[in-house]
């Protein structure tokens, strides 16, 4: 479920309080507009103001009423509806009125009282005690029973456009797309002590507030959050004005809040109880006891009409947009069904980088901006920004090669040479550096080489050459055979060489004969481009911090998510989980994003590429934002580690076509800046495994090539340092990679894999980044029972797997350093509706 943090609050509001004259309690009130309301209440009162509620007039039971208490009032665009009832002679009331003043008395054939009633704009219902509760009617004079069953009375409801949410004196929950069916979906953790009195929609969700301050949020009716509104008074009614929930209750108290989750206090002018509200279109409504009213002031305006207030709105004056985060000018995002050719203001595009002041502009969407915003340069970049170089090639971000104008990880001098090559910033071919060859004197040479897994291809470079012609050359060699060779003075020239698939070294030689120089007397190279996927270990997921890993289920029908969680081995209890039900978001990965132990959510939108992550507290969701990552759908997810050893996880992508890699660094839930990670981009090598193999807090990496065999690349602050092939682990195609993570206990990851074909499992310990001893392990070896995560589920220090068969049978298997000691079932949901989140 979706519990945004949304932009727009009313902040402190001044109330204006005065009295309906001769009115006792008052239960509710309906604005026609902001100038026609009929209030209701205890004692046969219902009063109508025409002048916005200066001057009030109370009808009678010679208008058309019964003589009875009203609950409730509604207005339809057409009519107003009360409803109510109690005492000896009248047990329910149903009264319809065109101008409040002029009241036709209705029957709904029953003889129950009514608490509140509703109107959808095609339907009305009214809810009550009793043996009738909920009653349905299209034009409020004949009305029908409908079928329903609950532990508490309804009291209040609530209409999103899709579906009724209803809340009842047992603290319960029920939803209904019809009003004629209706699902139980949640009951309070105190149940009647926090029974739901009031029940609003807004902000694309449902806010329900009761007893002892209670709330409950829910953005699709299924799934639903309990919030903390910080008082313990009764909370009697809730309202939405277009920005801002509004709940009132006992002791004058008056909360808001703009998504149900932050509540905040509004000064309240009374310690009298406050029993409805409503929103006039420009003003909040309260009425409560002793005929006391309230009426807000110091709302702000909508001047463009787009949902967004002034005091919130970017652009005001313009419905296309609203939202600027760091300030720039440039929208963060269009508003619902708007764009560009919507601005009335001459806004032209997004900003591609909406936390950063300093740019906005990316044509190519590489994540490298192609100009500084006015009067903006690197030096006020607050992500680490740098110019694109590029800016109209996305595979060519700032520096193609040498990578981050460092001299290229994994590239050496050639054995024997007498100087190895290092960075040049005076000569290039495309960016800002190339490659230059060392100094040499007569009869000696300068060689650089780098050694790859390659798939068939082409290697590509540039090259330049200033030396004596016919005498001194600059030579290109694949596994030591001669490929071509220059001398003379030239321009850069562009070579490109086939490869085989395979492990090839590619070698570049700057060579002088026995005397004389001319030119600058060397050779560079730019622009090189090498023919060169576990899905990351993304499990080990404590969401509440209590040192026993937990499991994220998801229906894939509902799209629903179900939070379980584990003590010592086994399911202690199980909730809805507060992420979005909308099907386009996808579940990504589980993640500590800010540092606090408990494990945090990190969805995507399929259809637009957006990131959002929800931050979990003590295994609820608290609040969730936009993650700032790129949105293009050429770059996919790959893993959520920490390079830097900050307790921060930060998130790796790579781009599906060139196969670089990009490292977002995390603090406190946001994104701190973004690199290139020097990873190799090539395509036949995926990320088999991420965990910390040598104890040092930050997370490496290893790939797995299309042969089979694996390399570590080893991390230190946030930087690759170094690889190294692991060839004591299996590279047969029958075995893939399964999971990393402490399955000894020692403080070093380890890797599993398992053979595909017979089932058999295999662990590989490391220690300091090596191979320490492997050994088969014993799960299941039916191949029917598929790796879903690996945990710490009974808190012993190592990590344990969870299988899980086709027919959605689930088995735990404890390990101890790094054996097997315990088979034991889980009380996870069996129904194969229900997926894993890891």
């Amino acid at each position: 479920m979706l519990l945004s943090s949304f932009s727009l609050v009313a902040g402190a509001l001044t109330w204006t309080t005065s009295s309906v004259p001769g009115a006792g309690t008052l239960n509710n009130i309906a604005a026609a507009n902001a100038s026609l309301y009929v209030a209701v209440g205890n004692g046969d009162v219902v009063a109508t103001s025409g002048d916005g509620g200066t001057s009030w007039a109370l009808s009678s039971n010679t208008s058309g009423l019964v003589n009875t208490f009203y609950n409730d009032v509604t207005w339809t665009g057409s009519q107003f509806v009360a409803v109510g009832g109690g005492g000896a002679s009248v047990r329910e009331a149903i009264a319809t009125s065109p101008d409040g003043i002029n009241w036709t008395s209705r029957s709904a054939g029953g003889w129950n009282y009514m608490e509140e009633v509703i109107w959808s704009g095609s339907q009305f219902l009214a809810i009550g005690p009793f043996s009738s509760p909920v009653r349905s009617s299209a034009d409020a004079i004949t009305w029908q029973n409908e079928s329903f069953s609950a532990s508490g009375y309804p009291q209040s409801i609530a209409w999103s456009g899709s579906q009724f949410a209803l809340g009842d004196a047992a603290g319960g929950i029920a939803t209904s797309s019809s009003g004629t069916s209706w699902t139980a979906r949640y009951t309070m953790t105190n149940g009647s002590s926090d029974a739901i009195n009031g029940m609003a929609w807004g902000n694309g969700r449902f806010v329900g507030v009761g007893n002892n301050g209670a709330a409950v949020v829910s953005v699709d009716g299924v799934s639903w959050v309990e919030t903390d509104t910080g008082v313990a008074q009764t909370l009697y009614d809730i309202a939405w004005n277009g920005s801002t929930f509004m709940a009132v209750g006992s002791g004058g108290v008056i909360r808001s809040s703009p998504d149900g989750v932050a509540w905040s206090a509004q000064t309240s002018p009374t310690t009298s109880t406050l029993k409805g509200i409503t929103w006039d279109g420009s003003r909040f409504l309260v009425v409560g006891s002793s005929g006391i009213f309230l009426v807000s002031s110091g709302v702000d305006v909508d001047t463009d009409s787009d949902g967004y207030l002034d005091g919130s709105d970017a652009f005001p004056d313009d419905p296309a947009a609203s939202l600027d985060g760091d300030g720039d000018g440039i929208p963060d995002q269009w508003n619902s069904g708007k764009s560009a050719a919507d601005s009335t203001t001459g806004l032209t595009y997004l900003d591609a980088f909406p936390e950063d002041i300093a740019a906005s502009l990316d044509t190519d969407g590489d994540g490298y901006p192609d100009s500084w915003n006015p009067g903006k340069s690197e030096s006020d970049s607050t992500t680490g920004l740098t110019l694109d170089t590029h800016p109209s090639d996305p595979n060519l971000p700032v520096e193609l090669f040498p990578l981050n104008k460092v001299f290229p990880v994994g590239w050496q001098q050639v054995a024997g040479t007498q100087a190895n090559w290092s960075v040049d910033n005076t000569r290039r071919s495309e960016g800002q550096v190339s490659l230059r060859s060392g100094s040499i004197t007569h009869n000696e040479t300068s060689g650089v080489e780098v050694s790859s897994l390659c798939e068939a291809g082409n290697i590509s470079f540039d090259y330049k050459v200033s030396s004596e012609a016919g005498y001194d050359f600059l030579s290109f060699y694949i596994d030591d055979v001669g490929q071509g060779s220059w001398s003379g003075s030239t321009g850069w020239v562009a070579a490109s060489y086939p490869v085989t698939a395979g492990q090839h070294t590619f070698k570049w030689v700057y060579s002088k004969d026995g005397s004389a120089s001319s030119g600058d007397d060397a050779g560079w190279i730019d622009n090189v481009s090498i023919p060169v996927l576990l899905l990351s270990s993304t499990g080990e997921s404590d969401f509440d911090a209590d040192g026993d890993d937990d499991v994220l289920l998801r229906s894939s029908g509902s799209n629903a998510w179900r939070l379980f969680s584990m003590q010592n081995g086994a399911v202690t209890g199980n909730a809805g989980f507060a992420l979005s039900t909308a099907a386009q978001w996808q579940h990504v990965v589980n993640f500590d994003a800010d540092g606090d132990l408990d494990k945090d959510v990190l969805l995507r939108n399929s259809s637009n590429g957006q990131w959002r992550l929800y931050i979990t507290e003590n295994g609820a969701v608290v609040s969730d934002v936009s993650l700032a990552l790129y949105a293009s759908t050429s770059y996919a997810f790959k893993a959520a580690l920490d390079v830097d050893a900050d307790g921060d996880q930060d998130i790796l992508i790579r781009n599906n076509t060139d196969g670089k890699w990009k490292l977002f660094f995390m603090e406190n839930g946001a994104v701190s800046s973004v690199g290139s990670f020097y990873l190799w981009s090539n395509l036949s090598y995926e990320l088999a495994f991420v965990g910390d193999f040598d104890g040092d807090l930050d997370d490496d990496l290893v790939l797995r090539g299309s042969d089979g065999k694996y390399r570590l690349f080893v991390v230190e602050s946030g930087a690759v340092t170094g690889f190294s092939g692991i060839g004591e682990i299996y590279a047969s195609g029958d075995y893939l990679p399964q999971v990393s993570s402490d399955f000894d206990g020692d403080g070093d990851d380890d890797v599993i894999i398992r053979n595909t074909l017979n089932g058999k499992w295999r662990l590989y310990r490391f220690q300091n980044n090596a191979v320490a001893g492997a050994a088969a392990i014993y799960p299941y070896q039916n191949t029917d029972y598929l790796l879903q995560t690996e945990g710490d589920f009974d808190g012993d220090g190592d990590s344990d797997l969870l299988l899980r068969n086709s027919s959605g049978v689930w088995r735990l298997f404890t390990l101890q350093n790094g054996v097997v000691t315990g088979n034991t079932p889980v009380g996870l949901y069996s129904n194969t509706d229900w997926q894993i989140q890891r």
